[in-house]
């Protein structure tokens, strides 16, 4: 305290303060004694009280000047907390439900990777998201959707099953990682391309969406299957249908104006191979897949190599192939069928029957086919097109049809050679182009109110399956959805019931309740417009009536 008063010539700090009379000069001297001391007097305002100023110097004792001196600015992670916190109150306040206002809720048939996708596009897009010691935490605004993903597989019945493997461009690896979240940062680094098993596509969004699902997004429920899609729009405002091309099934499409329509197709012969491991095998693969094209030309097959669900195995598609070849194969592959189901047969038998004796010879699959597996290419296509397997006439040199059975010999001997199989099994398929003529209805609830039922996913559209290009595009569609009014939904759904019930020009634009996936319709439109879905025919006379019902 002798310090503070202790006059200095330092620069002071000056605070004024309300005091009482102001001392005389003596009693200033007596008091704090001569010289200039620490009160100076100020101006008197109206009234009793006088103004002082009192004078503090720059001490280290003084409390307000060592706060001063001693306080350096804060670090900046606190002023970044410091921000957030304003914003988080801010956001509350403009976030509060208003009247009549109510989140939107949203069901997803189907927990495939299309489904998955979609839900955690919606909870990703709504999601407040804290960077913590212990990692991301999740909150959901009180206008974000409710999420419910149904699905009638469960963990130990069919769910996470499925051995298929998908080609994934760069582009779709990009989309995912940018929307997943890992331990310390917005986006993750998983690698999905060029190629990747379903199951980890699916495992890894389940539980992406499981982490927002914790934080009251909704939920996912496996074993729950639903039998119609509308019977969800009772508890949900939209119904996003990703079941794939065959479910919902044909009459139920029908009845909701959904039908699917079929573009170009084609019958196809694919062979399933299985190689030897070695560490150069991703080279020569490579390698391999690129040099087909030099045994392609008119009149001839084209030949696609597609991964399996590990490098060891991949598919061969054998596209192009003469009506007669796939006949003549069809028939083989049937007889092969046939035979294999006699043999089995007769092991089953001989497997029950007392011992066999010694010498006894026991049934056994013809050489070179076990199991409708073959030991290499060049014989699955002598198996398949002999007229011996199943009889029926020879094909005379030199014709042209006898050019149709000859010309994949050259190929499948180049793979023979550089692929050295340990089997090769093939089949028929159909691949073909499809499409729902309509992807968006709008259903009317009993309450006058409207629900919409949304198709996505193979169950929109889809693309024969060796152009690897299905779930690329279906991925990049999903994100058109995130331009409907999510976060007002209810008052949106107002809007378009006084816009309907009002007579408006053709010019003006509805609002965006009364179309709230115009955006996802347009990138609909765009894609099966392309070719292959419909014939130059369909497509003119189609195009005037491929929308939407609102």
């Amino acid at each position: 305290v002798s310090q503070a008063l202790t006059p200095v010539e330092a620069s002071p700090i000056e605070e004024e303060l309300s005091v009482g009379p102001l001392p005389s000069a003596e009693e200033a001297e007596v008091s704090l004694g001569p010289g200039p001391g620490p009160w100076l007097p100020g101006e008197s305002p109206k009234g009793s009280k006088k103004t002082l100023k009192r004078r503090w110097p720059s001490s280290p004792a003084s409390p307000k000047a060592l706060l001063q001196e001693v306080a350096e600015p804060p670090p900046q992670f606190v002023l970044d907390a410091r921000d957030r916190v304003r914003s988080r109150m801010a956001d509350a306040q403009t976030e509060k439900l208003a009247a009549g206002e109510r989140p939107a809720r949203v069901a997803i048939v189907g927990a495939g990777p299309v489904g998955l996708w979609v839900a955690v596009l919606l909870a990703r897009e709504h999601a407040r998201l804290f960077l913590t010691t212990a990692g991301f935490r999740i909150s959901r605004p009180p206008l974000a959707p409710i999420i419910n993903v149904f699905e009638r597989r469960t963990d130990g019945g069919g769910w996470g099953s499925r051995r298929v493997v998908l080609a994934m461009s760069q582009a779709s690896q990009d989309l995912l990682n940018a929307h997943l979240l890992s331990e310390r940062e917005h986006f993750a680094r998983h690698c999905f391309a060029p190629a990747c098993s379903i199951n980890l596509i699916e495992s890894t969004l389940r539980e992406e969406f499981e982490k927002y699902a914790a934080a009251g997004f909704g939920s996912i429920q496996l074993g729950n299957g639903i039998d119609e899609p509308e019977a969800l729009i009772a508890d949900h405002d939209v119904v996003f249908v990703a079941t794939g091309r065959h479910w919902p099934g044909d009459e139920w499409r029908r009845g909701w104006g959904m039908p699917v329509s079929v573009g170009r197709t084609e019958e196809s012969l694919i062979v399933k191979f299985t190689l030897e491991s070695s560490p150069d095998l991703a080279r020569v693969l490579s390698e391999v897949r690129g040099a087909l094209g030099r045994f392609e030309s008119p009149g001839q097959p084209t030949y696609i190599l597609r991964p399996g669900p590990c490098e060891e195995q991949g598919w061969l598609w054998i596209l192009g192939l003469a009506p007669e070849v796939l006949s003549r194969a069809r028939a083989a592959l049937d007889s092969l069928k046939e035979q294999q189901d006699v043999l089995r047969e007769m092991q089953a038998q001989a497997q029950d029957s007392e011992p066999a004796k010694a010498g006894q010879d026991t049934p056994q699959q013809p050489a070179g086919l076990a199991g409708l597996s073959f030991a290499s290419f060049r014989m699955m296509w002598a198996g398949v097109t002999s007229t011996n397997t199943f009889g029926g006439a020879p094909t005379k040199k030199g014709s042209s049809r006898s050019s149709n059975f000859a010309g994949p010999k050259a190929a499948l001997a180049y793979l023979d050679k550089q692929l050295r199989p340990l089997g090769v099994s093939p089949r028929i398929s159909i691949a073909s182009y499809w499409h729902s003529e309509e992807v968006v209805q709008r259903v009317e609830r009993a309450d006058g109110s409207a629900g919409w039922i949304v198709l996505v996913g193979d169950a929109a559209c889809g693309k024969p399956f060796y152009l690897g290009s299905n779930l690329n595009g279906h991925f990049q569609d999903a994100m058109a959805l995130l331009a409907a009014p999510w976060t007002r939904w209810a008052s949106a759904a107002q809007e378009a019931v006084q816009y309907r019930g009002e007579e408006h020009s053709k010019r003006e634009a509805a609002p965006e309740g009364a179309v709230p996936f115009k955006r996802y319709l347009a990138e609909y439109r765009k894609r099966v417009d392309g070719i292959g879905f419909r014939s130059p025919a369909a497509k003119d006379s189609g195009s005037k009536k491929h929308g939407s019902s609102h």
